[in-house]
């Protein structure tokens, strides 16, 4: 069981233990003039209203009217404090502190068929209080609640004061709402007797209410308060709730679920366009490469599109013969650039310990005879030859991550999306 955790006002009447206690004192006048030091160690002061005992000793200074006497104490008997009072809305209701609910039976008995439910910081009509078992109302229903599951009385109405809303209504006069939380404030106008408020909030002397267009603050003895907080559920009420909120998420999963269809058949869209917008290969300009770079563009075509149809790997090897013409640098330069080609090269320029053992350093002849590694190698000596498929995109990125609402110009070819920004 777990307790909601709550302010609650402690009421204290007998045996008060403290350690140290500041017991201010009205010192009758013919006892101004001072006194013995056994007067100043008296164990009891008596006045003329009421006796307070003290156990210990201390010192006593003297002031004009008021004397402060700093004790060790070890127990204060204190006068007998009356209940505390509770509106009369909390006279009849009581609130629910569990979570996650409590029951209402239909009977006192815990094996009885449950007939509604209290949630947290809710609330029903108390018909019969027993000793073990409150008989309460839940609008047309009423059953039996476990009184140690609830509140009563003024704690009832504490917590309604903490979690639930201030309501209230203006005595038998008219009240004036001023701007300030005084009387020297501007009066805004009048709110007439009887009428229903909200309060925003309030301190000793005033409080800031809410009526109609009007907004302000109220002197607190012209307002009646009243603490609102919903009612707790018949077994019918909650079993319709619960089927709503369980329509409301299939509704919200279907509606996520068209969202996606959409999201899908737009990204389909303009993947076709990409495709679409295939255009053939063009004859460019040569670029002259030895042995070694052809041999590196091949392994890097390999690398990125080995499982590619031709068009792919062809577009890859564009690719990277399109940045060393923008850039001026050698192929080995452009392709051991940090950050260019996911894990091909270390920071430092120089290839991977994955990719030269995977991809540089295999026997010509084995290279050859794996799978796809012909096309790879034709599709780098056709790059290099001028054949292009892809104009002048220098990026690439597989299709699943790309971001077609960012590029500039873009084409699709096989898992790849070529564009420029």
């Amino acid at each position: 069981m777990i307790l909601l955790s709550r302010h609650k006002k402690v009421y204290m009447t007998t045996g008060l233990s403290l350690t140290l206690i500041t017991i201010l004192l009205f010192v009758p006048p013919f006892i101004r003039g001072g006194g013995s030091k056994a007067d100043k160690d008296a164990k009891s002061v008596v006045s003329d209203e009421q006796s307070v005992t003290v156990l210990g000793s201390g010192s006593v200074s003297d002031t004009d009217a008021i004397k402060s006497v700093e004790l060790d104490v070890l127990s204060v008997a204190a006068p007998h404090s009356e209940e505390p009072k509770y509106s009369s809305t909390f006279a009849d209701t009581i609130v629910s502190y569990v979570s996650p609910y409590v029951y209402v039976y239909a009977s006192a008995d815990e094996e009885s068929e449950p007939v509604g439910i209290l949630k947290p910081i809710t609330s029903a009509k108390i018909v019969l209080k027993g000793d073990d078992w409150t008989k309460v109302e839940l609008g047309e229903v009423t059953g039996y609640v476990k009184n140690t599951s609830v509140l009563f009385g003024y704690e009832a109405e504490t917590v309604a004061k903490e979690f639930g809303v201030t309501l209230g209504y203006i005595k038998d006069a008219d009240a004036q709402v001023y701007d300030l939380a005084s009387s020297d404030g501007q009066v805004l106008g009048t709110i007439p007797a009887g009428a229903n408020i909200y309060c925003v909030g309030y301190d000793e002397n005033y409080t800031r209410v809410s009526y109609e267009d009007l907004e302000g603050f109220v002197k607190n003895e012209l307002i009646r308060y009243e603490y609102a907080i919903e009612r707790g559920q018949t077994m019918e009420e909650y079993k319709a709730e619960e089927l709503a909120k369980e329509l409301a998420a299939q509704e919200e999963e279907r509606r996520k679920e068209e969202e996606r269809l959409a999201e899908e058949a737009r990204e389909q869209a303009l993947v076709q366009q990409g495709l679409d917008r295939y255009i053939a290969t063009e004859q460019r300009e040569a670029v002259s490469l030895s042995d070694e770079d052809l041999w590196l563009l091949a392994c890097i075509v390999k690398y990125e599109s080995g499982w590619q149809p031709y068009e792919g790997k062809l577009a890859v090897a564009n690719v990277v013969l399109n940045r060393m013409k923008k850039s001026g640098l050698s192929i080995s330069s452009v392709i051991y650039a940090p950050y260019q080609f996911s894990g091909v090269a270390n920071l430092d320029g120089t290839p991977s310990e994955y990719f030269y053992n995977n991809y540089l350093t295999k026997e010509l002849s084995y290279r050859l005879s794996e799978s796809n590694a012909e096309e790879c190698m034709r599709a780098a000596v056709e790059a290099a030859s001028g054949i292009n498929n892809i104009g002048d995109f220098r990026y690439f990125i597989g299709t699943a991550s790309a971001d077609y609402g960012s590029y500039a110009d873009y084409k699709t070819i096989a898992g790849h999306v070529f564009y420029t920004y």
